[in-house]
């Protein structure tokens, strides 16, 4: 069996990982503010469910999900290494190891050799409480979403068959960088449309401006907040409040990542990005001789 490379890196992550997530749990048991009481803003239950799975200890991990044993062929030592949990906690091992084999299954298996474009669309703060605690909500603004750009797509494109189609790969992520509760949704999708030619399937590239992203944007946030008056989550007077704000009412639509179709390592990168977990180990340090982590 070959060992992990990196090895001393791994483990550092992974002690990092352990740290941070002990911190989190006497956090999550008992929310508090900086005077002492308690705190207005609490974390939905599946956030807190991966946390708490996260926590559990070493040798109840191996004990539920199996485990290789591995031997050092120089010093003629035994280790046991845990098979991946499965799961979307807070392992840095597992974590990765997820994001690679989806972002490679996605370039060998699903995306053509066609280019890809990157879409953004981050909603304002008032509609992300929904959306982090309703996951049917939640399902349905991502159909929002992957509609419009496939609609916006489509026009951009050069094709004129009425019949030509896009597609993509949607992902949601609930943290901001800060690990603050942020869900915006990260789409990687083909950029231009697939038609019926005179010898078979042909791709016709899309033209995306900035008037295309603009059309998007209006449309997701219109049909949004439409969906949430439907659903009784907003009144009909936040609604038309929310509609006049300016800076776009707070949605927010990007789409300027964008890769070749020769670019084969690109997409991949892409969609590893997409595919990133909520935080990198690497980014976690000591703070302070209390063992704290930030």
């Amino acid at each position: 069996m070959s060992l992990p490379r990196k090895n001393q890196s791994n483990q550092l992550a992974i002690t990092r990982s352990h740290a941070f997530v002990n911190h989190f749990v006497v956090y999550i048991g008992a929310p508090v503010d900086d005077n002492g009481g308690e705190a207005e803003f609490a974390l939905s239950n599946n956030v807190k469910q991966i946390f708490v799975v996260a926590h559990q200890r070493p040798a109840h991990l191996l004990h539920r999900l199996g485990f290789a044993r591995a031997r050092c062929e120089k010093c003629g030592k035994d280790f046991l290494v845990a098979n991946s949990c499965k799961g979307r906690g807070m392992r840095p091992g597992c974590n990765t190891r997820r994001m690679v084999e989806t972002a490679a299954h996605l370039v060998e298996h699903v995306f053509p050799a066609v280019a890809v474009r990157q879409w953004v669309v981050v909603f304002p703060t008032r509609v992300r409480y929904f959306l982090d605690r309703d996951a049917d909500c939640l399902k349905r603004v991502a159909g929002i979403a992957m509609r419009e750009v496939q609609r916006a797509t489509a026009g951009a494109s050069t094709s004129t068959a009425a019949a030509g189609r896009s597609g993509g790969v949607l992902f949601v992520h609930r943290f901001g960088a800060t690990l603050n509760a942020h869900v915006h949704l990260h789409l990687c999708m083909l950029d231009g449309v697939v038609a019926q030619g005179r010898q078979g399937l042909v791709f016709r590239r899309a033209e995306v401006d900035e008037a295309c992203v603009e059309r998007v944007q209006a449309a997701v946030r219109q049909r949004v907040l439409g969906l949430f008056e439907r659903r009784g989550l907003l009144s009909r007077e936040t609604v038309g409040i929310m509609q006049g704000w300016g800076h776009r009412g707070g949605f927010s639509v990007h789409a300027g990542e964008r890769v070749a179709a020769q670019d084969s390592a690109g997409r991949e990168r892409l969609l590893r990005y997409c595919a990133r977990p909520m935080f990198a180990a690497e980014r976690l340090v000591w703070s302070g001789e209390g063992a704290q982590v930030r």
